[in-house]
């Protein structure tokens, strides 16, 4: 159960001609221990594989060879070579995951470090169409296999919900292995 509330200033929609979610700002729950920030942090060009809107476009890691959509969600670990699993609940209860890569209209691409992600771990999971469903999807970031990994593992998650972009950085641990947030449209 998520017990911590928590919104943040969207940033500015700088993606002309995409379509997005109508209606208000997505409301965004996270369980304690999830920071939320802007996920546009102008910094100059864009930097790969950071789960950060770096240049403020409205994009994630855009021009890194990461698939896009008017719904994504990315998850970034570094060069850390434990592994981290992002996983999805979508409004119709559909679970996206490594092992269900697409359904419903979402994929997701990378299971680092498996895919030989070579020192740049991250997964993103993406819808694939212009028109994503309307209601609550769940994401959770998960602790897997921690191997010859660090810990804690500092983990940042981007996410794009129509046009705006939304940032965390949290820190699993094997007593607090994994993290949920709810975005509701």
């Amino acid at each position: 159960a998520m017990s911590a509330s928590a919104s943040c200033k969207p940033a500015p929609s700088r993606v002309a001609g995409t379509k997005g979610p109508s209606g208000p700002e997505a409301k965004i729950t996270a369980e304690p221990g999830v920071t939320l920030e802007d996920a546009c942090v102008p910094t100059g060009p864009e930097k790969c594989f950071d789960a950060v809107d770096d240049n403020c476009n409205g994009l994630i890691d855009e021009g890194c060879g990461l698939p896009t959509g008017p719904i994504q969600f990315v998850v970034a670990w570094g060069d850390n070579p434990l592994d981290v699993d992002l996983l999805l609940m979508d409004p119709s209860g559909n679970r996206i995951s490594e092992t269900t890569r697409s359904r419903a209209g979402f994929k997701l691409d990378r299971d680092c470090p498996r895919d030989g992600c070579q020192d740049a771990n991250y997964e993103t999971i993406y819808f694939e169409g212009a028109d994503p469903p309307h209601g609550t999807y769940v994401v959770e970031v998960k602790l897997g296999d921690v191997g010859r990994g660090r810990l804690p593992a500092r983990v940042r998650l981007g996410a794009r919900v129509g046009t705006r972009s939304y940032g965390a950085a949290f820190r699993l641990t094997v007593e607090e292995p994994s993290k949920k947030l709810e975005f509701s449209l």
